[in-house]
């Protein structure tokens, strides 16, 4: 039977996490608990192991087609599933990963020099893609209530949309690293005021799917189909710890917009997923529901547990439950160390490897990411390494 609890060994496995983490600094420890990266450390869920098996048994490895009934279907039912949203299969772009998918977008939908908005403290490599392709970081930071929340400075955002140098909003929903569901009304404006503005909303929800028990995510597009402003980037890779696979889509429902991914991607001959990682979605998506549900409960303790043990041991941190993603945004600045020490005590003081704070951009500093998508006794090892690394 399936347990969560059960921790297997992802040392030599050639995966970032664990074999990368030496690398993370210098001098961190080879036996430091990685707490870093957004990638679950549950096994692989059984139908999936067995789809790879039978996979494997054809013992063939061709070029791969995705563009079937089989594809198509298997996203088609789980985006039914979930949201309740009807998408037909044209509207379907494979993509090999996230970041690609938004990198095409931003060369497709602006030019060198123009800005593109993002909502730090967010996801490092929103900043990154959008440099590295030659436009403008425009930042539109969340501000931070009193209760440990974030909410979207709307009457900046407004003003940055207005101008006509900006062509983009990079939007993160559910946001990562802070954890917030956009309200409907929330979205509902974010996309109005793109539209009254013609700048173009490029939506990155790779963990819609990992939601609270009672809570909602609404995908954006959902809100305004056929848009001609408007992209969905998804994929099974948070969901299922598959990110190895590589495999995504984004969800274009204009034609306008098809035909800009289709001339970016043909730049660097995007063509075909591999063939493992094409049996690796239909596997999840279609069959692997009932280890889904069940993972949300796991998530769900997990994420309680962190807050009870952060009350009681470490009174001077701040942390408020998730509304969705697996990860623990945490405000440490209650202890008075300078960012830099923070993480430096967490990688020579604890041996533990977390996220840190500055990496998310402005309002990140004296904060960590503390990935809870692990089984409890790994979670309350790192818990207990956090504190020796702040407590005195």
């Amino acid at each position: 039977m399936y347990q969560f609890d059960e921790r297997i060994d992802r040392y030599g496995c050639n995966q970032v996490k664990y074999d990368f983490v030496g690398r993370v600094a210098e001098g961190v420890r080879a036996d430091a608990l990685p707490m870093w990266i957004a990638d679950m450390d549950f096994a692989a869920y059984p139908p999936l192991i067995e789809a790879l098996q039978k996979r494997v048994e054809r013992r063939t490895f061709g070029y791969s087609l995705h563009k079937t009934d089989e594809f198509f279907g298997a996203i088609r039912g789980w985006l039914r599933y979930r949201f309740g949203w009807e998408v037909a299969d044209e509207d379907i772009c494979y993509t090999p990963g996230m970041m690609t998918a938004i990198a095409f977008l931003i060369q497709g939908l602006s030019a060198p020099g123009e800005g593109v908005i993002i909502q730090p403290p967010v996801y490092d490599s929103f900043a990154e893609v959008i440099e590295r392709n030659g436009r403008r970081v425009v930042n539109n930071p969340l501000t931070l209530r009193e209760d440990g929340g974030y909410e979207m400075n709307f009457a900046q955002l407004e003003a940055q949309l207005r101008l006509p140098e900006n062509k983009i909003l990079l939007l993160c929903s559910p946001h990562n690293p802070v954890g917030r569901i956009w309200r409907e009304d929330e979205l509902r404006r974010v996309g109005e005021l793109c539209k009254e503005n013609g700048v173009f909303l490029i939506s990155d929800e790779s963990h819609c799917d990992l939601v609270r028990k009672g809570l909602r995510h609404v995908p954006v597009q959902q809100l305004f189909p056929h848009s001609p402003l408007v992209a969905t980037c998804m994929t099974p890779s948070k969901t299922f710890s598959v990110s190895g696979f590589q495999i995504g889509y984004v969800l274009l429902q204009n034609e306008g917009l098809r035909e800009i991914w289709e001339r970016e991607s043909m730049k660097v001959h995007i063509f075909h997923p591999n063939a493992l990682a094409i049996t690796a979605l239909q596997a999840v998506y279609n069959d692997c529901r009932e280890y889904y549900e069940r993972s949300l409960d796991y998530l769900d303790e997990n994420l309680r547990l962190v807050g009870e043990f952060l009350k009681e041991e470490m009174p001077r941190a701040r942390y408020r439950l998730p509304e969705a993603t697996y990860l623990c945004w945490i405000d440490l600045r209650g202890y008075g160390y300078p960012p830099q020490e923070i993480m430096e005590r967490c990688l020579y003081r604890g041996n533990v490897v977390p996220d840190g704070g500055a990496g998310f951009g402005q309002g990140g500093e004296g904060f960590i990411r503390l990935n809870a998508g692990c089984p409890r006794e790994t979670l309350m090892e790192g818990l207990q390494r956090l504190r020796k690394a702040m407590e005195d």
